[in-house]
């Protein structure tokens, strides 16, 4: 190998401040586009996987009071967890999953805590007026709330409230829960 082919190699090595810049800009740009698809991203699975969590509670309550042949009953859980509202219809501080031996449809001294779940600052649950602050399963499975013994729906949303940005879980008077992927009402029912 000879002199100039070597230093001719030497001064090829590396980059130009010009290819540098190109480069640079190029990454500027995908990042630029990929952020916002990635938030949306992170919302779709916050949503996704707070409905699937509420659903699940709500499968296990049936099974639970059908295997224990017992009361078992999901309330809308107060801010501190401890216990369950007495009124309104919002979710969102979470949930608590009980047997109910005491009074009914409130988590009291002799009750069994089976699960509990906090409140996430992404998403809202709110129940419309068929199922209000509890909903109880029989020992043969069928579901009552506290304000009927009829269907009702819990809605989660996430802060765009649109139609197909929304959940609901309806769960029906023989107790089965089914989940809808949009909801109709979603900017009047998630406030």
């Amino acid at each position: 190998m000879s002199i100039s082919s070597s230093a001719s190699i030497k001064s090829r090595a590396g980059y130009s401040l010009v290819e540098l810049l190109i480069v640079l800009s190029i990454a500027a740009i995908v990042l630029a586009l990929g952020v916002p698809s990635m938030r949306l991203f992170v919302k779709d699975a916050n949503l996704s996987g707070h409905t699937v969590s509420l659903l699940n509670t709500i499968i296990r309550g049936r099974n639970e009071a059908l295997s224990r042949a017992s009361y078992v009953t999901l309330c809308a859980a107060s801010e501190d967890l401890a216990s369950c509202k007495t009124s309104g219809a919002n979710w969102s501080d979470g949930w608590l999953l009980f047997v109910d031996q005491g009074v009914s449809l409130q988590y009291d001294e002799g009750d069994t805590l089976l699960q509990v779940k906090g409140a996430s600052d992404q998403v809202s649950v709110v129940a419309d007026s068929g199922l209000g602050t509890a909903i109880s399963f029989s020992a043969k499975g069928f579901a009552q709330s506290a304000t009927s013994t009829t269907a009702g729906r819990l809605i989660i949303c996430d802060d765009r409230k649109s139609v197909d940005k929304s959940r609901a879980i309806i769960v029906n008077r023989l107790g089965n829960s089914s989940l809808s992927k949009t909801v109709a009402d979603a900017s009047t029912a998630c406030g």
